[in-house]
């Protein structure tokens, strides 16, 4: 039987962060400079008819994100960024944080996405 060790369920967190707030969000930018336009009404259209499952694909989880956020993506995504921000707190506590691997790379971007998202929102309402 597998046990979720505090290795494994912060891997566990990491991989989820990676795939469903990092990988979206390079992936946008990376397709932003040639597909187009990403809105709810039509279909994205690329320039590389080899890249547009993937431009579909990721319009798809975006039109997720928009409309079923708070129920369902939200939820996990942050339980995700909690549960790997603790184990983080924890191993920098202990003295065993490891800096240069690839799931504190993944939680880094994260967090960056997650200050750039709350910036967004308090300027939003400050200038409202």
């Amino acid at each position: 039987m597998l046990k979720l060790d505090a290795a494994r369920c912060e891997l566990l967190s990491d991989s989820i962060l990676g795939l469903l707030l990092v990988l979206p969000a390079v992936a946008l930018v990376a397709l932003s400079f040639d597909c187009g336009p990403w809105d709810e009404s039509r279909a994205v259209t690329c320039s590389s008819p080899l890249i547009e499952p993937i431009a579909q694909i990721l319009q798809a989880l975006l039109l997720l994100m928009a409309f079923g956020g708070f129920l369902l993506y939200l939820p996990i995504v942050a339980g995700a960024y909690v549960n790997s921000t603790r184990y983080k707190y924890r191993a920098w506590k202990a003295g065993t944080l490891r800096k240069r691997s690839m799931t504190f790379v993944i939680w880094l971007l994260a967090s960056c996405l997650v200050g750039l998202v709350g910036a967004a929102i308090v300027l939003s309402l400050v200038f409202m």
